[in-house]
């Protein structure tokens, strides 16, 4: 009984800790700066790639040139799966986003944050509203693997407030 007991807690410590099954809290993540590398590129699917993100305008021009403009960076964010924080002025779009430097392909995923909520789109979708505490992923495929691009609205508990989002690229 007592290793049951013990094993029901350590369930429902690590629930918290990751953000929860259980339906409250955030996600673990980082203050955004920590996204940062001294690497030029990340090898993907023996492509050299480069990630980033960049606060723009929410049109579609915008967000392709932000995306676009990652080639031209010196060095890349993080490949990781972890989550960052990020915040983003009312009425603009964080882009998050990969350039292939070896094909010279992108790839690009956004939010925008809207008066009490955010809106989240992608290179092909439409806009989605994204209610607090829900995340969109995205998956793209560079030379055979396959990558995500993640924005989590999170609940605007502690740190956060309602010009935060949580971004992530991973695989």
């Amino acid at each position: 009984m007592l290793k049951r007991k013990s094993f029901i807690m350590a369930l429902f410590i690590n629930c918290l800790a990751l953000g929860s099954a259980f339906g409250s809290g955030n996600p673990t993540y980082y203050k955004g700066e920590l996204i940062h590398t001294n690497q030029p590129f990340i090898r993907v699917g023996g492509d050299e790639v480069k990630f980033g993100y960049a606060q723009t305008g929410c049109d579609t021009t915008s967000l392709k040139n932000a995306a676009i403009a990652l080639k031209n960076r010196q060095t890349t964010d993080r490949w990781d799966n972890l989550l960052y924080a990020f915040s983003v002025d009312s009425g603009m779009c964080i882009m998050i986003g990969w350039y292939d430097l070896t094909s010279h392909q992108y790839g690009w995923a956004a939010a925008q944050n809207q008066p009490n909520t955010w809106s989240v789109s992608d290179i092909d979708k439409g806009w989605q509203n994204t209610p607090n505490g829900t995340n969109r992923r995205y998956a793209f495929a560079i030379n055979g693997q396959k990558i995500n691009l993640e924005l989590y609205n999170p609940q605007n508990e502690g740190a956060l407030t309602g010009n935060d989002i949580l971004i992530s690229f991973g695989y």
